[in-house]
């Protein structure tokens, strides 16, 4: 039988294992790289959206004299998230009663398009407590060591807004 000068020489086992285990360490290097940036992508949208609420807040409190929901003043003295949502995304009067028009009683705001989503649980709404008052660390520190409900947790006598995740907290972000 007349041999080829040429013959066809496939992968040995240890070259094909080789090739294999590159192509495992490249797909998980891959796979930790875009998970870790998709950690980072939502822990700095996280900041930026806690800030458009903070910022919204204090300018309630510059043009009413004090925090959305205040307990002795605010006509949202009750805390009711879904008002105090109101409150941040329409016009207000000078009692802070929400109003979806601008009218002649109705000349402040809105300080912000749509209550913006907490990124990690992804879901816009805001637990809103009227009695505390602490410092912005200490309400990240109570928060953190809760269950979390996801969306945000803003304390009125303060003026404060942090992530409510309670333990689920991303470890590489800051609370606030």
């Amino acid at each position: 039988m007349p041999h080829s000068r040429y013959q066809s020489r496939g992968f040995s086992l240890s070259e094909a294992l080789i090739l294999v285990g590159i192509l495992g360490i490249s797909g998980t290097l891959f796979a930790v790289n875009s998970a870790k940036s998709e950690t980072e992508a939502r822990a700095q949208e996280l900041q930026q959206n806690r800030a458009l609420i903070s910022e919204a807040i204090d300018s309630y409190r510059a043009d009413h004299g004090w925090y959305p929901c205040d307990p002795v003043r605010d006509w949202n003295s009750s805390g009711n998230p879904a008002n105090l949502i109101r409150q941040l995304t329409e016009y207000t009067d000078a009692t802070g009663r929400p109003s979806a028009e601008r009218t002649e009683s109705a000349q402040f705001g809105p300080y912000l398009p749509s209550l913006p989503p907490e990124p990690v649980s992804g879901l816009a709404k805001v637990a809103v407590d009227i009695s505390a008052e602490r410092t912005l660390g200490d309400l990240g520190a109570a928060v953190a060591g809760g269950e979390g409900r996801g969306g945000w947790r803003y304390e009125v006598r303060s003026g404060h807004v942090v992530a409510d995740l309670g333990r689920s907290f991303p470890a590489n972000c800051a609370r606030f």
